[in-house]
């Protein structure tokens, strides 16, 4: 084993060392998405860089979003660091409710971040291409008989909103 004197040999030998290394600081990519959106309605995003505290860290460039899923990602999806903020205005339209990863990349100094969060997208109650009505009538025994059948398709769920039976004449006479 070390005798004391080799032992603070070693240890000023370290010293020595430690004081010609300069500190590495840590940082990473934060994004910042909401958990969920309407397809086809524009959202906000924003990404900065933290530095190992969480405390926003000075960055130049850009910053690319990108959707990793069905459907499309649309709006301004690069974006310049202002006052160490890159903000987003973008929509993802799908054709079906699903989830999917935004992702940002930002790369500096030879240096890659990246993060990618889940994000939620649903079809918006109010979709024109998610309702279909119809409406048939026929004859039974001599009586009129219409039937009414609405639906729509909110967020991959069938709705029947009303349903409409006319059993008699008088009855249909009523409904007019």
């Amino acid at each position: 084993m070390f005798n004391t004197k080799q032992f603070l040999v070693v240890i000023l030998a370290l010293l020595a060392f430690v004081g010609t290394c300069q500190a590495a600081t840590l940082a990473f990519l934060s994004l910042t998405v909401p958990n969920t959106v309407t397809s086809g309605q524009t959202f906000s995003a924003s990404a900065k860089m933290l530095d190992s505290s969480g405390n926003t860290m000075a960055a130049s460039g850009s910053v690319v979003l990108s959707w990793e899923g069905s459907g499309t990602l649309g709006g301004s999806t690069v974006a310049s660091f202002s006052n160490g903020v890159a903000a987003f205005s973008v929509s993802i339209t799908v054709s079906a409710a699903t989830s999917g990863m935004l992702k940002a990349t930002y790369t500096s100094g030879g240096s890659t971040y990246s993060q990618s969060l889940s994000v939620d997208v649903q079809i918006g109650s109010n979709n024109p291409s998610g309702d279909y009505t119809s409406a048939w009538g026929l004859t039974l025994s001599g009586v009129p008989f219409l039937q009414t059948i609405q639906i729509s398709f909110d967020d991959s769920f069938l709705f029947i909103e009303s349903f409409n039976k006319v059993t008699s004449v008088s009855d249909l006479e009523k409904r007019i």
